[in-house]
């Protein structure tokens, strides 16, 4: 028996989650016995004659015929998804920082742009400080049109810092640009590891005034709030998710990190841990909480073998 959950992301043209059980044989990639496997299948074309037409990114309209029953679950699943998008950009607004791209891929070159959101009670930043955590090597900064970038080494010659520094001449009278600040690097072969940039940022007005603003909280409990003022009690600063190498299909994993925060997973289908399932698509995360003999995974802890379906 399957059972069909719609999708709500861009696939939706071509592509649904399809759910079965696997009960007389094991699959040689995949999960054990009686698990549930996540496939990614072609959408049959369904008889019934109410037509949808959308479109994705701006693309060319797509028409699916559709059932009533995929039309109802269609436009929850979309509501679902404004309504977290809408959590997300609020949340944002709010607690906006120093952001830094990824993911990274152990082992590999990674180019992360970290991203000025806003300076320092309304004044300009002028000037950024970036720490390097240890491990990360081959550490090659990248001049901006904020300003000249400058890589400081301890006395091994290991790369610690680096510091965009605007000329004065170019601080505007108040805080109204977003930057962007280039460092290329190699990534440590440490999967599920989080790497963090604890950042310093200058502020500075128009009479030669300075501030700073540190972004060095490194716990993670970036979501903690001060009882008293409702506000981030400390400043997170930049982290960047380290991932193993993938193939599409199955991926075999052995983590050896505490991964608590499972959006390290949001492109994946599915993700098994024993008999506990995870999955970033909401409809999927909501057969598996209701599927017999299977638990909600919820955190990875040190040790455990993961199998993910790209």
């Amino acid at each position: 028996m399957q059972r069909r959950a719609p999708t709500g992301g861009p696939a939706i043209e071509k592509y649904c989650l399809c759910v079965e059980r696997v009960s007389n044989r094991r699959e040689r990639d995949g999960p054990k016995e009686g698990a549930l496997r996540r496939s990614v299948a072609p959408r049959r074309r369904v008889t019934l004659r109410q037509q949808v037409a959308f479109s994705t990114d701006g693309g060319p309209t797509t028409v699916l015929e559709l059932s009533p029953v995929e039309v109802l679950e269609m436009k929850r699943a979309l509501q679902s998804c404004l309504i977290v998008a809408g959590s997300l950009l609020a949340a944002t607004a709010a607690r906006a920082h120093i952001s830094v791209s990824g993911p990274a891929f152990a082992g590999a070159t990674h180019e992360a742009t970290f991203g000025v959101g806003h300076g320092c009670d309304g004044a300009d930043t002028y000037r950024v400080k970036v720490q390097i955590p240890a491990g990360v090597t081959s550490v090659r900064p990248l001049d901006s049109t904020f300003g000249k970038a400058v890589l400081e080494k301890d006395t091994e010659g290991n790369a610690t810092a680096v510091v965009w520094t605007k000329p004065v001449a170019d601080v505007l009278p108040a805080d109204t640009n977003f930057y962007k600040l280039t460092v290329r690097f190699k990534v440590p072969d440490a999967p599920f590891k989080t790497l963090y940039f604890p950042t310093i940022q200058t502020c500075r007005t128009a009479d030669g005034t300075e501030t700073i603003a540190e972004w060095v909280d490194t716990s993670g409990e970036h979501g903690s709030h001060d009882a008293d003022a409702g506000t981030p009690a400390v400043n997170p600063a930049p982290s960047l998710a380290v991932l193993p190498p993938r193939s599409p299909g199955w991926n075999k994993y052995t983590v050896n990190e505490h991964v608590h925060d499972l959006s390290v997973f949001k492109d994946a289908l599915i993700v098994w841990a024993g008999k506990a399932a995870y999955s970033p698509n909401p409809n999927t995360q909501s057969l598996i909480m209701t599927e017999p003999d299977t638990e909600v995974l919820t955190a990875i802890h040190p040790g455990t073998e993961i199998w993910v379906k790209y």
